[in-house]
């Protein structure tokens, strides 16, 4: 609308944050000639109308994006734990090397925790034994997809136990972080 019915700007001035966006400066007194407009008048009733429109569309496209969702069968590759500890602690190594934290790779797995064990295990499973990563895909610049990836890998969290029990522990605190997240506390993952 600004381009619309104001045109150029009357001046423009270095923008303080960006350095290849000037600022655009417009005369207050055609600024205000403008809104008080018929046209403008018309234009921002047709933009409410137009934005109603689109949260209708965005929240109907989320409901159909979450019953997709909730239709998913989940399957995730049952192997031996000893071979997903070694693979789970090799990715864990690989990722750290990657990010330039080779402080944080891990020797000797004698001297790990059993919690931030299973944590590398379970994160292992979901992104590797599991369609996630293919799931996580198709949720890409769809709307609702931030409600629909908790959804996904709750559900996915959920197969997990069925499949290995032995660590329901903490796929339970991995889909409480997520809930507090929700709620506004911070958690890691």
């Amino acid at each position: 609308m600004i381009k619309l019915l104001l045109g150029n700007p009357d001046d423009t001035v270095k923008n303080p944050y960006y350095c290849n966006n000037p600022v655009k400066l417009y005369l207050a007194k055609r600024v205000n000639r403008i809104e008080n407009s018929a046209v403008f008048f018309r234009l921002r009733e047709m933009s409410v109308e137009n934005h109603k429109a689109m949260k209708k569309v965005a929240k109907m496209e989320e409901k159909e994006l979450l019953e997709y969702i909730d239709s998913i069968e989940i399957n995730v590759e049952k192997l031996d734990m000893k071979k997903i500890k070694k693979l789970a602690i090799e990715e864990y190594n690989i990722h750290q090397a990657e990010v330039g934290h080779v402080e944080n790779m891990i020797l000797d797995e004698k001297y790990l925790d059993n919690a931030f064990l299973s944590r590398i295990i379970v994160n292992y499973i979901r992104h590797n034994l599991t369609g996630y990563e293919d799931l996580l895909e198709e949720l890409r610049g769809k709307e609702g997809k931030y409600e629909a990836y908790t959804k996904l890998k709750n559900k996915i969290l959920e197969k997990i136990v069925e499949v290995y029990p032995e660590l329901k522990e903490e796929c339970n605190r991995q889909m409480l972080i997520k809930r507090d997240d929700k709620n506004g506390k911070r958690g890691e993952n």
